[in-house]
């Protein structure tokens, strides 16, 4: 549950504009994995989520 609440907190940072979001290309947009997973298709959430999990 911490890093969903991390990632989400990531988003919001890119949403306030405090963050730059560039979009993944070909990277599908659902609502279940953002919603519940916090999986969002820009390459610094994709990349903290890939550094957190490792």
């Amino acid at each position: 549950m911490l890093p969903t609440l991390i990632f989400n907190g990531i988003r919001s940072l890119q949403t306030a504009g405090l963050v730059s979001a560039t979009r993944v290309p070909g990277f599908l947009e659902a609502r279940f994995p953002q919603l519940y997973l916090g999986l969002f298709p820009t390459w610094k959430s994709l990349l903290a989520q890939a550094a957190g999990f490792c």
